[in-house]
C-alpha cells in the first residue's frame, strides 16, 4: 500500500497541531506519519509455547514445569515497546494488528520505525517498555512490580514482561547480491519466573516474600533476545497481590516473580479473620520461563471426634485434619469459648497437615489455623468402684468384696440415675441407690474380682465406654 509522508512544517503551515498521545492511546499506528518513518510489520512469537499473558491454559502438571507445558495467546489490543535506535525518539508502540487464529502464540504487529534501522529491541508490556532505557540487546530500568493484579487462570499482564531482540544487519538488510534478509520476526523471551498458587477460599490479598534474594524491584537486562539474565538495581523481596474492589475469588493464580535464588520463601494469605501463614521451602532457585506450582492454599479443618472425654481412655483423643498447603509448621490455635479447654498438641506436622490432640481439661474451645475453625468439646465422664454408697474407697478389679458401689462422674458432678448410662453384666446384679449416679453392684461368691461389667454413658450421640471389666 502506497505511504504518504506529511512534513511537520507542512502541517504546521496548514495551522494543524499534533498533540502527543497518553501510552494508553498508543495502541493504534499513527495515521499521520512523520517523515524518516515507515511503517513495519513484525511477526511475532513466544518462546516454546510460552504463558497465556491473559488466559493461561495449563496443559500439564508439576512443580517445577516448563513454561512449554503452557499455552500462549496473544490478545487483541496488545502493546509492546519497539526501540529502533536509529531516529530522535527511538521508542516507538507497536500494536498487534492480526492473531494468527490456529495458533494464538503467533501474530502480527506493526510499528513506525525509522527509515534504514536494522536493529530493534522490543519490551512487553509497552507499559513497562516505555520506562526503559534501551541500548541495542540491552535493557535498564525494567520494573518488575510488587504489586499485581490478581486475574484468575492468569497473571497480572503489566507484571509478566517478556523481550525480543532482532538484529539484520547479520544478514546485510537489503543489499548484496545472494545474501539472506533476516525475517522481521520478533521471538519474545520470557523475563520472569512465575509461581502457580491455587485458593480453595476468598482472600482480600496474597502476599508472597522472600527473607534473602530478591522477586521485584528494578532490574538491568543484558542478552535480551535470546536468554535474558537479569541484575538488580533496586531489590524488592515481596510481591502482593490484590484487586482494587472485592476479594480473590478460590481459584488458581500466577504471579510474575524475578528468577534468582531465594530463601525463606513465606505465603501469607489475608482474610477479615486473620492470615493464612505458609512457610513452602526454604531455598529455591526460581528461573526463568518456569512455573512453580507452590500448591494448594485455603486452610479448611475438620476433626474426627468432636467431642473427647478427658475422664477415660475411651475417645479421649482426636485427629485434627486441615485441608491447604502441607508442610507449614504452622501454630495450631486453641481458643476456649468456656475458659476452661485445654488441648495437647499445638503444631502442625510438616509432613503431613494433621495434629492428634488429647484432652487434658474439661471445657469447651475452637480449634484451627488462621480463620479456618471448628469446635470441639473436652468431655470428663468417668466410672468407679467403691466400697460405700458416699465416699469410701476406690476398688480395683481385683476386689474380692461381694457388694460394691458404682459411681458414674461428669468431672466431679455425679451424673443422675436418670442419665443415658447403660451397662451390662456378668456375675452380678445392679440396682439403683437413693445416691444419684450411685449403683449397688452385688456379686457372687468370687466378689467383684468374678465379676464381668461394662459401662457406657451417651452424650450428645456420642458414646463413651466409661468402664470395661470383662
Amino acid at each position: 500500500m502506497k505511504k504518504t509522508y506529511i512534513s511537520l512544517m507542512a502541517l504546521l503551515s496548514l495551522g494543524l497541531v499534533v498533540t502527543s498521545c497518553s501510552n494508553d492511546d498508543e495502541g493504534a499506528v499513527n495515521s499521520v506519519q512523520i517523515a524518516g518513518t515507515h511503517i513495519k510489520t513484525f511477526t511475532i512469537t513466544q518462546e516454546g509455547t510460552g504463558v497465556t499473558r491473559t488466559a493461561i491454559d495449563p496443559i500439564i502438571d508439576g512443580a517445577p514445569a516448563s513454561i512449554t507445558g503452557y499455552k500462549i495467546e496473544w490478545q487483541e489490543g496488545d502493546k509492546v515497546t519497539i526501540y529502533d535506535g536509529a531516529s530522535t525518539d527511538p521508542k516507538k508502540v507497536g500494536t498487534i494488528s492480526q492473531i494468527v487464529a490456529t495458533d494464538k502464540s503467533k501474530a502480527t504487529i506493526e510499528s513506525p520505525v525509522a527509515d534504514g534501522a536494522t536493529k530493534f529491541t522490543a519490551v512487553y508490556p509497552q507499559s513497562v517498555g516505555a520506562g526503559c532505557t534501551i541500548s541495542d540487546n540491552n535493557i535498564t530500568g525494567l520494573v518488575i512490580p510488587d504489586a499485581q493484579t490478581a486475574t484468575l487462570n492468569s497473571y497480572d499482564p503489566a507484571a509478566a514482561i517478556m523481550t525480543a531482540y532482532l538484529d539484520q544487519t547479520d544478514y546485510n538488510y537489503g543489499t548484496g547480491t545472494g545474501q539472506t534478509v533476516r525475517a522481521d520476526e520478533l521471538n519474545f523471551k520470557n523475563v520472569c519466573a512465575f509461581l502457580k498458587l491455587t485458593t480453595n477460599k476468598a482472600y482480600n490479598s496474597i502476599k508472597v516474600s522472600v527473607a534473602t534474594g530478591s522477586i521485584a524491584g528494578t532490574y538491568s537486562v543484558s542478552d535480551a533476545g535470546t536468554s535474558p539474565t537479569l541484575y538488580a538495581t533496586t531489590e524488592g523481596k515481596e510481591v502482593t497481590l490484590s484487586l482494587s474492589s472485592g476479594t480473590i475469588a478460590a481459584g488458581t493464580y500466577y504471579i510474575a516473580v524475578a528468577p534468582g535464588t531465594v530463601s525463606g520463601l513465606k505465603i501469607e494469605c489475608a482474610t477479615s479473620a486473620g492470615i493464612d501463614t505458609y512457610n513452602p521451602s526454604s531455598t529455591t532457585v526460581l528461573n526463568r520461563n518456569t512455573v512453580y506450582e507452590v500448591g494448594e492454599l485455603g486452610y479448611g479443618v475438620s476433626v474426627d471426634e468432636p467431642i473427647i472425654n478427658f475422664g477415660g481412655t475411651d475417645k479421649n483423643t482426636a485427629v485434627v485434619t486441615f485441608t491447604g498447603l502441607k508442610n507449614s509448621g504452622a501454630t495450631l490455635t486453641v481458643t476456649p469459648t468456656d475458659g476452661s479447654a485445654t488441648l495437647s498438641a499445638t503444631t502442625v506436622s510438616s509432613t503431613a497437615n494433621t495434629v492428634t490432640v488429647t484432652a487434658a481439661k474439661k471445657g469447651t474451645a475452637n480449634i484451627g489455623l488462621g480463620d479456618a475453625q471448628t469446635s470441639i468439646e473436652v468431655t470428663n465422664f468417668n466410672a468407679k468402684i467403691f466400697n460405700a454408697e458416699t465416699d469410701g474407697t476406690e476398688q480395683n478389679e481385683n476386689s474380692a468384696l461381694t457388694t460394691v458401689y458404682l459411681r458414674v462422674y461428669d468431672a466431679t458432678d455425679i451424673i443422675g440415675n436418670t442419665s443415658p448410662v447403660k451397662y451390662t453384666v456378668t456375675g452380678a446384679s445392679l440396682a439403683t441407690t437413693s445416691t444419684p449416679g450411685v449403683w449397688e453392684v452385688t456379686c457372687g461368691t468370687g466378689g467383684y474380682k468374678d465379676a464381668k461389667l461394662k459401662v457406657t454413658y451417651e452424650y450428645k450421640g456420642v458414646v463413651f465406654t466409661l468402664l470395661d471389666k470383662q
